[in-house]
């Protein structure tokens, strides 16, 4: 369902109603992940039958790699989660379309990606965490076109944009 109807949908709510779920928080990490690396782009410089077709692959490749299973995915956690996004769906008019968030780095490494997941509110403290091993849900990465290193105590800061039900995470330098 597009965010966008909400508005809409809380017209219609009877007194007291509710719409389920309130709110839905988005967190992530800062990750180092030599396998989300190479299942995301063509690896290498070898010739395929006498072409370099590496960098013409890679044009066409996606920044963020879903149905992800942390829980079974090689990495090390170079930062804590961090809340990235917070979408009001009661009030969507409350909603930032972009924010900036501060990440600090709890371990040396060199970031390759950042894996996130949700937790949808249907109370204040009752929530569906997608990044819980018991649970059906995936998660999804963005993968950066190239790893940043980084030393304990660094801080990275990530824009963070939500614009018609698709969000974008990338590292400012």
């Amino acid at each position: 369902m597009c965010v966008c109807f909400f508005p809409i949908y809380r017209c219609l709510l009877h007194s007291g109603g509710k719409i389920f779920p309130q709110h839905v928080k988005m967190y992530g990490m800062l990750v180092e992940s030599q396998s989300l690396l190479l299942e995301t782009a063509v690896q290498g410089k070898d010739p395929t039958l006498g072409f370099n077709i590496a960098p013409f692959i890679n044009q066409f490749k996606v920044p963020v790699r879903v149905f992800l299973d942390l829980s079974t995915l090689p990495y090390v956690p170079l930062s804590k989660s961090v809340e990235l996004l917070r979408v009001d769906l009661m009030n969507p008019y409350l909603n930032n379309s972009q924010r900036e968030v501060k990440v600090q780095i709890c371990k040396s490494g060199q970031v390759t990606g950042i894996p996130f997941w949700y937790h949808m509110h249907l109370e204040d403290d009752i929530y569906l965490d997608t990044s819980s091993k018991s649970s059906h849900w995936k998660q999804a990465a963005v993968v950066l076109d190239e790893p940043i290193p980084v030393q304990l105590g660094d801080e990275l800061v990530l824009s963070v944009q939500y614009h018609k039900s698709n969000v974008s995470i990338t590292v400012k330098l």
